[in-house]
This record gives structure tokens, C-alpha cells and sequence, in this order.
């Protein structure tokens, strides 16, 4: 099962790397609510003009967070982790509890 694009930039934005530092709580929170006033999905971050429209002080680190270079190590992992049967889901997901969905308030 592949994971959305959604959760794979979710991952991408919130996991450790030796090249920039994760987005924290805080940080994921005003992008969830620029991203809701502009009225914009989690995978446009990728397109620049998106990040530009956005105007957050983290911004360029986004850039760094969703470079290619940590996306191939990031789908290198997943594969390995469902080829052991361990899938990632993110609160977009349709599979995702609808309990858990409502209590993270998604």
C-alpha cells in the first residue's frame, strides 16, 4: 500500500535530518492554518510559488525539508517498512481512524 502524498509530506516535514532541523508543534500548526486560509492542500507545498504565497518566517526551511534529497531516502524507508508490514498513515488517509481523526482535530 503506497502512501498518500499528503502523509509522505507530512513525514518529510517532520522527521530528523542532518540537513535541516524538523519542523516543531508550533511550526506545524501555523502552516495547518496558513495553509487552511489560503485555502490549500498539504501537497501544493511542493510547488515554490505555493511556499512564496504562504509568507511564513520558516519557509525557506521548508524548502530544505522537502528537498529531493531527503525524498528518496524517505520512500527507501517506507518500502522497507511495508515489505515488513508496516504502513504509514496520515490523518488525510481515508483508512485513518475517524475516532483518533476527530480527537487530533482533523
Amino acid at each position: 500500500m503506497p502512501i498518500s502524498e499528503d502523509t509522505r509530506i507530512r513525514c518529510l516535514l517532520t522527521s530528523w535530518s542532518p540537513s535541516a532541523k524538523p519542523l516543531t508543534a508550533r511550526e506545524c500548526k501555523k502552516l495547518s492554518r496558513s495553509l487552511a486560509q489560503h485555502r490549500l492542500s498539504l501537497d501544493l507545498l511542493t510547488q515554490k510559488e505555493v511556499l512564496t504565497t504562504l509568507e511564513l518566517a520558516f519557509a525557506p526551511r521548508l524548502r530544505d525539508l522537502l528537498s529531493l534529497s531527503r525524498s528518496e531516502p524517505l520512500r527507501e524507508s517506507v518500502d522497507t517498512w511495508t515489505r515488513k508490514g508496516i504502513h504509514l498513515l496520515g490523518p488525510e488517509d481515508d483508512d485513518y481512524p475517524k475516532r483518533l481523526r476527530h480527537h487530533l482535530g482533523f
